[in-house]
């Protein structure tokens, strides 16, 4: 999970590996006083280069600090909510994690990189994303980023990621039961009903997704595997089919929240044409820097519902009430 963040760490063979994962998983616990959940790799697996675990973020001031005191490793990497430390010869990477993604990312990050090959298929569901709707699962569950004049608005569809599954035609069940290797993973990717061999490819994927899967061996390793189960789905149906499977689904109606970002976007729109700080600037030249802006955020507090204030009384108005608290202040 943290590649190669402690430098002095060594691959562990699997006997010892377990060895110091019945040592380590408590200490963690007893240190932050939290849960604690270990990220499980294939079965088969001999060796390993770290130990990854999740661990339920309930507020800390120095992370650092508390691993000194319990561990007092020789190395600590911190990058922002992943901290990597040494166990020995063992790299051990903590991933905290807050509450409200705590079920969601024990199922995500299992097994390899399965998590990113379904995000992968739900990405490219549809060809969704040609129209403005841009599907995501991740640690923190299924989303979908409605794309519109330039701006977007992320829905989430459920953080039930056993629904996930679901839709993509893949036993949960099956899951459960984890994998002996990565071909075994794979062959489960492979039986899902929305796997398309071309949207894997290198040639479809953006520039930042095509850099760090090439840095991953499994992606590498998965493009390799494929070539003998080249399936094509044709997307012939239309966008408007697939947004409705979507939401006869989850039951989350994508076309509504459309519209309903477009009336907040031209909402906005109105209100930012209503009063804005070049607006004061001509009025008031001799409010500038520092106090501009603390005039203008003290008469956007002064109001409980500021959007609607102004979305709903002309500009003559609003700005009369900016004169009475530029008079007044």
């Amino acid at each position: 999970m943290g590649g190669n963040a402690i430098k002095m760490a060594e691959r562990v063979p699997r006997e010892r590996f377990f060895e110091y994962v019945k040592e380590i998983i408590p200490r963690v616990k007893k240190a932050f006083g939290t849960e604690v959940s270990m990220v499980n790799g294939f079965h088969d697996k001999q060796d390993f280069g770290d130990l990854d675990l999740l661990v339920l973020d309930i507020g800390y001031e120095n992370r650092r600090k508390i691993l000194e005191e319990h561990f007092d490793p020789e190395e600590i990497n911190i990058n922002t909510h992943l901290v990597s430390f040494n166990y020995n010869e063992l790299q051990v990477d903590l991933i905290f994690t807050p509450q409200e993604n705590w079920e969601t990312s024990k199922i995500f990050f299992e097994w390899g990189d399965l998590g990113n090959f379904i995000g992968k298929m739900v990405n490219n569901y549809g060809r969704l994303r040609d129209h403005g709707f841009s599907f995501k699962y991740g640690f923190d569950g299924f989303k979908c980023k409605i794309l519109h004049d330039g701006k977007h608005k992320n829905i989430f569809l459920t953080k039930d990621s056993k629904n996930v599954f679901d839709f993509l035609g893949l036993d949960f069940d099956r899951w459960k039961l984890g994998f002996n290797n990565r071909e075994d993973m794979f062959d489960y990717v492979i039986k899902s009903k929305y796997f398309d061999y071309p949207s894997f490819q290198w040639v479809n994927l953006n520039s930042i997704n095509k850099d760090r899967n090439k840095r991953r061996p499994n992606y590498v390793n998965f493009l390799e595997y494929i070539e003998d189960h080249k399936t094509v789905i044709k997307w012939d149906k239309g966008y408007e089919f697939y947004l409705n499977e979507m939401t006869e689904f989850f039951g989350v109606d994508l076309l509504e929240e459309l519209e309903i970002f477009k009336n907040e976007l031209e909402k906005e729109k109105v209100i930012k044409e209503k009063f804005n700080g070049k607006i004061i600037m001509d009025l008031y030249p001799d409010i500038k820097g520092k106090e501009l802006g603390q005039t203008i955020n003290g008469f956007k507090s002064s109001f409980d519902n500021w959007d609607e204030f102004v979305y709903t009384n002309s500009s003559e108005t609003v700005m009369e009430k900016f004169n009475e608290f530029v008079v007044n202040s």
